[in-house]
């Protein structure tokens, strides 16, 4: 009997550790296909600093594993220089960084966009302006040349509260929510112009600068020869302020070096008409060379657009009439009216005029050479 108890005792003993040595090979088993699958996944840049502070690898090492497993870096030239600074932080060689430019631009990740016709898609970029920080993908109109920014949509309040200073009446705010749109990224150029309309009617020439001495009714014959249309006040004012709700898109109070305005002629801060009439501004202009800029001298609001306040008002699509005091989605203003209007605001207007939520209102036969236009991909 005692054979038979010590025989089940080995036994029991052996089952046993044939289970412990199953269970440790199925784990070493399960690890090893957990390690396999963490390294087939592409490569973050993190991945890759991490490669070289946490696990101590040479750049050779991290290379060849970029290589097995590719990345997923956009193969887009910001995205790489971003990338590249990082890396030169981290002290990479400059070899290495050279070869991994390389690489990326031709094994990184495609940067995905939405197409539209007549457009093409040029690049993803991140601007910065009035604490607000957006990033955006950016096209060329095949037919002009011209860049557009793809708003991204959304809701925002639009106009401007009882209690900011030099506000007009019809400022009433309310909610308006937008669907993404392609807009402009400067105002339409007096080369841009010429090349579609044949004829350049500006008073300040140069190829770069904004087209003005054009009415609304010009600008919609523009656009019905390229498919392009005016923005509504509404993707006017939202694009404006790109996620602001200060009185101007870059803070609370004006700054002469952020656009083309009477104050940056006078070099000094001209608020509104008083003080824009004490200085004498309406006879001094001439001496002063006051006139329009280059497309693009000033800084980029956050979405990246250029002179959306001030060098020349910008005609928008709508009649002049009052806000709605409601809700509102995709508005497109009154169904008739006696005027249209421009915003933005002009190389020879006050700081007042410059708000973000001031509105204009001109005849819309009107023409001047304070007043141009940007434009909208397709209909609004």
């Amino acid at each position: 009997m005692w054979k038979w108890i010590i025989f089940l005792l080995l036994l029991s003993v052996g089952i046993g550790m044939l289970s412990v040595k199953l269970g440790l090979l199925d784990t070493q088993s399960n690890a090893k296909r957990a390690g396999l699958a963490r390294h087939e996944q592409p490569m973050t840049l993190g991945n890759i600093l991490d490669a070289r502070e946490m696990e101590n690898k040479s750049e050779q090492q991290i290379l060849a594993e970029l290589k097995a497993r590719d990345c997923t870096i956009p193969n887009e030239e910001t995205a790489i220089k971003a990338a590249l600074q990082e890396l030169y932080k981290a002290n990479f060689s400059r070899e290495f960084r050279t070869a991994f430019a390389d690489f990326v631009r031709t094994r990184g990740t495609v940067c995905e966009a939405p197409a539209y016709p007549g457009f093409t898609y040029l690049r993803t970029q991140t601007y910065s302006c009035g604490g607000v920080t957006n990033t955006v993908k950016e096209y060329r109109h095949d037919q002009t040349g011209l860049e557009f920014v793809l708003i991204p949509g959304g809701t925002f309040m639009m106009g401007s509260p009882t209690s900011e200073i030099d506000r007009d009446s019809d400022e009433v705010q309310h909610q308006v929510t937008l669907s993404p749109y392609l807009i402009s990224k400067t105002e339409v150029t007096q080369a841009v112009w010429e090349r579609v309309m044949g004829s350049n009617p500006s008073r300040f020439k140069g190829n770069d600068r904004p087209v003005e001495q054009v009415s609304w009714n010009d600008c919609v014959s523009f656009c019905d020869k390229t498919g392009l249309s005016l923005p509504t006040e509404a993707q006017w004012e939202f694009a404006a302020r790109s996620g602001t709700q200060t009185v101007y898109y870059w803070g609370e109070a004006f700054d002469l070096s952020q656009c083309n305005s009477a104050s940056y002629w006078a070099k000094q801060v001209l608020r509104n008409l008083d003080e824009w009439s004490q200085f004498g501004f309406n006879s001094k202009w001439q001496s002063l060379g006051a006139g329009t800029t280059s497309v693009g001298k000033f800084p980029p609001n956050a979405y990246g657009l250029y002179d959306i306040a001030g060098n020349v008002w910008e005609w928008c699509s709508d009649w002049y009439g009052a806000y709605s005091s409601s809700s509102v989605t995709n508005p497109t203003g009154p169904t008739s009216g006696a005027f249209r209007v421009p915003r933005g605001g002009s190389w020879g207007g006050a700081a007042r005029g410059l708000r973000s939520a001031y509105r204009g209102w001109d005849d819309p036969g009107y023409a001047s050479c304070d007043l141009g236009f940007r434009v909208l991909a397709g209909r609004p």
